[in-house]
């Protein structure tokens, strides 16, 4: 079975991009369908993708970091003085 190249925790990292990608895109194309009068509704939506977003922020600000990010910073890949 082959690998996948994205992971679950690479995926909750972009969490509220997607929220907001996805909101903003059903909110473009339901704007010809619904009727003008009922324009609430566009900023109700907008609300709720906001508040989704900084919740899905927060979720991703909680979980820990995969183990590969944690090692790309670490002082022993950093050059030393001596290339500077």
């Amino acid at each position: 079975m082959a690998a996948s190249l994205v992971s679950s925790t690479d995926l909750i990292r972009f969490l509220p991009e997607i929220i907001l990608t996805v909101v903003g895109t059903a909110m473009m194309v339901l704007d010809p369908l619904i009727n003008k009068r009922d324009s609430k509704v566009f900023g109700n939506l907008a609300i709720a993708a906001l508040i989704a977003g900084i919740a899905g922020a927060i979720y991703a600000s909680l979980t820990p970091a995969p183990l590969s990010a944690a090692c790309w910073w670490s002082t022993a890949s950093r050059p030393s003085s001596a290339w500077l």
